[in-house]
């Protein structure tokens, strides 16, 4: 299983700064009550207390370039 984290969540997670946890939620169930209006339920919470992201579970999926003049 993967999940989408930002740089910023991984780079503030393996500061020494703050303690970071990472909490998913998966698995929602969504359904259109009104128009516009949905309601949820369900779901499964994965929490990992005290988040370090190791090298080997980090992946590079996009890349910010700046083009030279």
């Amino acid at each position: 299983m993967f999940n989408y984290v930002t740089s910023g969540e991984v780079i503030d997670a393996m500061s020494d700064e703050c303690e970071t946890d990472l909490f998913i939620v998966c698995n929602i169930k969504v359904k259109m009550s009104k128009k516009d209006q949905y309601d949820t339920s369900g779901g499964d919470i994965k929490r990992t207390e005290n988040w370090k992201p190791e090298e080997q579970n980090l992946e590079p999926k996009t890349y910010k370039y700046h083009v030279p003049k």
